[in-house]
């Protein structure tokens, strides 16, 4: 009884955005971090790897569309905020949108205002701001989405890769002090999996010495592959009655101070 009347009592605070619960936890942004994990129809990669010519940013994901016929179902998955920086999202694809949009109007005011591109720390900061206002705003909703921001705007010339959550808090992977790039990579959208995923990479050696930006992403999209097998391992259907398909995927590439190159591709069973 005395248990029944503790998980009551919590339960009082999970529909108020600014109280926290007896434990010490917004619970509402709790659930919207939780969204951002799990919802989505794919997990979005990211990493940086080094090519012949330079460091790089790489971004993956796979598309689920209605009909082989149809190449793009219209709806961003990376976008450029400025020569140099990208950003993506996991989570409520319609979250993600409006602040895609606010990302870019952030650059863009910046730009007419200061004749010059937004620096990183500026650009991270405003977007940050942004998630934390959500986080205690009487009437709204924290955001239900998670950001990765690629940035290779470095004077030293090493990209790196943010990731934000429904928070507003900010985490960065880059080059350890040794200079080695293994595990520098954000998986969104995987859940529980993100270290498995991890490992698939680190095993077919994406962050040893330089490599082929074709192979990588092709190992990026081999590793997506394998854990949308382990969704579709849990229907009944049998492996011999499931058709070989063509899968689609969007991927994206930058470097220093270059836009974001966006591709559609096609990777078989």
């Amino acid at each position: 009884m005395k248990a029944n009347s503790i998980g009551n009592r919590d339960n009082r605070y999970s529909f108020s955005l600014t109280t926290f619960s007896p434990n010490g936890q917004l619970q509402q942004v709790e659930y919207a971090t939780l969204a951002a994990a799990t919802l989505g129809d794919t997990p979005i990669l990211a990493t940086i790897i080094n090519t012949p010519v330079q460091a790089r940013i790489l971004f993956c994901s796979r598309q689920t569309l209605p009909s082989p016929l149809i190449k793009d179902d219209g709806t961003p998955r990376f976008i450029s905020i400025c020569p140099g920086i990208a950003m993506t999202h996991s989570g409520l694809s319609a979250d993600g949108r409006v602040l895609l949009a606010a990302a870019q109007r952030l650059a863009i005011e910046h730009e007419y205002t200061y004749d010059e591109d937004i620096p990183i720390s500026i650009f991270l900061e405003e977007l940050s701001l942004l998630f934390q206002k959500y986080t205690m705003k009487p009437g709204s909703r924290p955001f239900g989405c998670s950001l990765i921001i690629g940035d290779c705007t470095c004077s030293s010339g090493v990209p790196a890769l943010y990731r934000m959550g429904p928070s507003g808090v900010v985490e960065r992977f880059d080059v350890d002090p040794t200079g080695s790039l293994v595990g520098v990579a954000m998986i969104l959208g995987v859940g529980k999996e993100e270290k498995s995923v991890r490992s698939f990479l680190a095993d077919r050696n994406l962050w040893k010495g330089e490599i082929d930006e074709d192979k990588a992403i092709n190992i990026m999209m081999d590793s997506i592959l394998k854990h949308h097998e382990k969704d579709e391992n849990k229907s009944p259907q049998s492996a011999e009655e499931k058709p070989k398909l063509a899968h689609s995927f969007i991927t994206a590439s930058m470097g220093a101070q270059e836009n974001l190159k966006v591709n559609f591709r096609r990777k078989f069973d």
